[in-house]
Parts: C-alpha cells; structure tokens; sequence
C-alpha cells in the first residue's frame, strides 16, 4: 500500500508543478506534459473456467510519464508500480521505480539522447525497441544515441546501450549503426520526380562474454541489413534484407548456423480500391542481448507478423505469433469502394475487404556434419532459400463489408477461415484446428449523442486430438451490447464456450459487464466477471493470459 501511495502523490505532484508553471507562463517558456495509467484487478477463485487461487488477490500495475521540453532540450522520466502485476504479466516485474529516464538536445545537424530510449532501423529486422504495457514488454535501450543529418536527404543514425531487462539492464551489449538515403532530396535532377526512391542499411552487434561450459559462444555477434523504398503515384514497393552470423542461443538449441531474412511489400492504390501483397522468410533470426534468454525479454530486433489484426475477440482466439527459428509467409489485402449511389454502394457507399494470409515451415535437412536437425552444437541444418515446407502453421481468408445503411445505421460484416497449428504456442501432438468464424457488428446512432450497438460472434472449430483442460478449444458464441450517452459507455457480455472435447470444462459462460465514462484526456473503465484463458498478441508477439474472474478498473489520463 505504501508504494501505491508514493506513486500518487508523485503523480499529484507533478500535476500541480505543471499547473503552477503554466500560471507562470509568462516568463517560463517550458512546457510538462505527460500521461499515466492505473490497472487493478480483484482475482476470485474460479475453478470451472481454471482461474485458481492466487496469493494475492490484488493486482495493481500503474506507470506515469512526465516530459519537459524546452527549445532544443527535452527531459523525460516514467516511474512504474507493480504491486503486484497483473496475472500474466511476468512476475520479474514485480517492484517499483523509475523505469525510463532520458535527456535529449536536438539542433539542425544533430540530436543526442543518453539514457532510455526506443529506436527501430528500417523494418526491425536488425533493431527495434519499443514498450507495450497491455503485454508487459519492455526492451528500452539504457545508453546513448547520436542522429545526424549532415545535408539535406541523408541521415545516419548510432547507438550504444544495454537493453532493460526488468528492473535490471541486460548482460549484453548493443551497438548499431543505421544510415538512410532520400535520392530525391539529396539529387537535385531528382527532386521533381514523380518517382521517388529511398535507400537504407543498418549494422548492429552484441557483445556478450562468453561463460557458457558447454559451447563456445561468439561473443561479438553482427547483423546487417540492406533496404529500399520505390514510390511512383499509387504504386509502392519496399524491400529488406537481414543477414545475421552465428548466434547460439537458447532459443535455437545452440546451433551456428547463420541467420537470414527477407520481407517485401508492394502495394497499388487508386481512389476507390487498393491492393497490398507482402512475402517474407525467416531462418534462424532470433536475436537476443542475452543468449541464455527465452520468451519475449531482451529481443534486439522485430520480425514481424503477416496475420491481420482484429479488434474483435473470437477473431484473437487462435492468433499466430512469429515463428523466430524459421518461417514463410505471404498475404495480400485488398479493399474496394463501391460507389455512392450505384447499385451495391446504395447513399453512402459500401466498403469490401478481403485478406489472405498463409504462413509456413521452412524445409530443413540435416547438414553434414550430424545425424539429425538441429542437434547443438553444430551448424543445426541446411535450407534452401525459396524452399516451402508442407507443414502449414497458420492460414486464414478474411472477408468484411461495411455498410452506412442511412444516417442511424452501420453495419459491419466478416467472414473468416481459420487454419492453427497448436505447435506454434508450444503444443507438441495437438491436432490442427480448423475454424470459420462470422461477425455481425450492428450500431444505431440515437439523438443527443447516443448510440446503441450490437456485437455478434460465432467460432466453429474442428480438432479431434488435443491435450487435455485446453480451454479455447470447441465452439464459441459471442453476444455484446454496448450502449453509448455521451461521455459514458455500459455494455453486458456473455462468451458461451460449448462443444469442448474436454471433460469437465464445455458449456461455459463468461460473463461480464463494463461501464465507464471519458472526460477530456481522462479515462475511467470498469467490468466484472470472467475472462477467459488465451494468448494475447500484439504485431506477433505474444503472452499468455491465465483465466481471471473478478472486478478491474483501468485509468488513463493525458495532461
């Protein structure tokens, strides 16, 4: 209790230091900003969903930012509480203090930052830190960083820096260097060009001393990447290229051979309509500033995720996370507009999507030098570059319409077939599941800024060898009904999970209500009931959420 309450007289307190220097305005030319956000949640015993007894039945997580700027000087702190963290939320991050500090000088040649900060070269292949709280990742960087931009169209970036590591930094080092080029500012014959071209190349390495018993470890480990961006009209095409050397790890059984990836992406678009197809491959890519390290912690770079992102719930109920040791994708997206007032696009015009993605194994043999794949210790396997696997991990056809049927009415509609490889989560022997999901999204605007709107899901799922209490598999039924006056919202939920081949665990309900209201950069919600068990995903990267029954409030504010 005593370290919640030292959180909030901090945040209290800066609140009233940016009120007393705004009075002063007049002859202060500074300016404090910042945001914070508070999440509890009451845990109560479940048994029937799986949500078991925990020690404590609080949690509480909160964070605030303060930023001070003035002319070229920026200065910035976050102080975190984790009292503790929420269920799913590792629990190394149990503590409290000041997370995130930073100083920062820009001019017009230069900015220099010491301290936390978050950077991404080109896509993320060699380097991309970031923060997401709703999935408690974290890997700033603690160090320093230069931004150069020596003449018009050129900038080069380097940094040096250990990333966190909880409430610690970790064992490695990184060092990197990135360097972009826009040929039509830095060429004059180019600059009214229709076609404009972006070049860039990056270098990052990790130090790490080398204390393993068992292998030698390269302590200097390099990854280098080249990319380009070609923009003509509507018509767009990118591309990037990482090769990483050997890095044995945890994550890849200790095997030397080197890395590789390749992302592309093109895209056309016209009024009306457009069109985006990306393809990727990614062999052995994991890199980490601690070798020893699993799960989401210390990852130096970013491998994206070709699955489409949904903010609808069953949607998320078999979601695909980045398959780092090796993987190949493709999708493409397309949308069109049918026009206002034609036959199909009726008063307003009617949207419609339609999304593939198929993503799949890399084929490995074994290389010369061992029996099998993958053994440690050795080069692991061979692959050939363009070589699909016939194991599919994840492939799903998405299809939406949306409609303003008249000033009151929308109405969204989606369709989508669903292919999930347990094995990607880590389930060894679970069959593939096979899915078709519908949603219906109905929302009535009334007077004096009101809305009602109606959310309607529904899962059929098909997977006849599973492990036993996994309780996403079988059937699932969603209803929703939200409803909006002004400031405040209130919705009711009920997720019905049936047809579960597991004993003891089909025929669920998880109920839940929610209210709360927005004020300004102020926001309070709150909801009781069940949550279910999963994996939450963001960009690919994923954690596990535990079942929870209970009360939880969430507060943000901007000031």
């Amino acid at each position: 209790m005593r370290k919640i309450i030292k959180f909030l007289a901090i945040v209290f307190l800066s609140s009233g230091l940016q009120a007393g220097l705004m009075a002063q305005s007049n002859s202060y030319s500074g300016n404090l900003s910042g945001n914070m956000e508070i999440d509890f949640q009451h845990y109560t015993p479940d048994a029937k969903i799986g949500a078991d007894t925990v020690r404590e039945k609080i949690g509480f997580q909160s964070f605030a930012n303060l930023i001070y700027r003035n002319k070229n000087l920026e200065a910035g702190l976050r102080y975190e509480v984790f009292a503790p963290p929420l269920q799913g939320i590792d629990a190394d991050f149990q503590g409290h203090g000041i997370a995130h500090r930073y100083l920062t000088y820009r001019h017009d040649l230069i900015e220099i930052t010491a301290g936390h900060f978050y950077e991404q070269f080109g896509s993320g292949l060699t380097l991309r830190s970031y923060n997401e709280w709703a999935l408690g990742y974290d890997n700033a960087i603690d160090g320093v960083r230069i931004k150069l931009k020596p003449v018009k169209g050129i900038t080069i970036k380097g940094l040096v820096g250990k990333h966190r590591n909880y409430w610690r930094n970790s064992p490695g080092t990184i060092r990197g260097v990135d360097g972009e080029i826009y040929t039509n500012q830095l060429l004059p014959f180019l600059k009214d060009k229709k076609t404009k071209i972006i070049l860039g190349g990056s270098f990052v390495s990790r130090f790490q001393e080398d204390k393993s018993i068992s292998y030698k470890i390269p302590e200097n480990v390099g990854t280098y990447a080249g990319r380009a961006k070609i923009i003509h009209g509507g018509l767009r095409f990118k591309g990037e290229y990482a090769h990483k050397i050997n890095d044995p790890s945890s994550i890849n059984n200790f095997i030397y051979k080197p890395g590789k990836a390749l992302l592309l992406e093109g895209t056309y678009s016209k009024r009306g309509y457009g069109l985006t197809v990306t393809a990727k491959r990614i062999d052995n890519m994991s890199f980490k500033s601690d070798y020893n390290a699993t799960g989401i912690p210390m990852d130096i770079n970013f491998l994206p995720s070709l699955s489409v992102q949904s903010t609808y719930e069953l949607a998320n109920i078999y979601p695909y996370a980045t398959q780092p040791t090796g993987e190949m994708g493709i999708q493409g997206s397309f949308y069109y507009m049918f026009k206002r007032n034609s036959t199909l696009g009726g008063k307003y015009g009617t949207r419609f999507t339609i999304d593939y993605t198929r993503i799949q194994d890399i084929e490995r043999e074994a290389p010369t030098d061992t029996t099998y794949v993958g053994e440690p210790g050795t080069m692991g396997y061979d692959s050939d570059f363009f070589q699909w696997s016939s194991l599919t991990f994840f492939e799903n056809l998405n299809i939406g319409f949306d409609k303003k049927i008249n000033s009151d009415w929308k109405l969204h509609l989606e369709y989508a077939s669903i292919t999930y490889d347990p094995l990607i989560k880590g389930d060894q022997g679970a069959d593939k599941v096979n899915a078709h999901l519908g949603i219906a999204d109905i929302e009535y605007s009334l007077k004096m800024r009101q809305s009602i709107r109606l959310e309607l899901e529904h899962i059929f799922t098909d997977q006849e060898n599973m492990h036993e209490d996994d309780f996403s598999a079988g059937d699932w039924a969603m209803a929703l009904v939200e409803y909006n006056v002004k400031d405040y919202f209130f919705a009711v939920k009920d997720l019905y999970n049936y047809r579960n081949p597991s004993p003891g665990i089909s025929d669920i309900h998880y109920f839940n209500v929610a209210a709360g209201v927005t004020k300004g950069p102020n926001r309070i919600a709150i909801s009781y009931g069940r949550q279910r068990e999963g994996i939450n995903c963001v960009g690919g990267v994923c954690r596990p959420e535990p079942a929870a029954n209970g009360l939880k409030i969430t507060i943000t504010s901007n000031f």
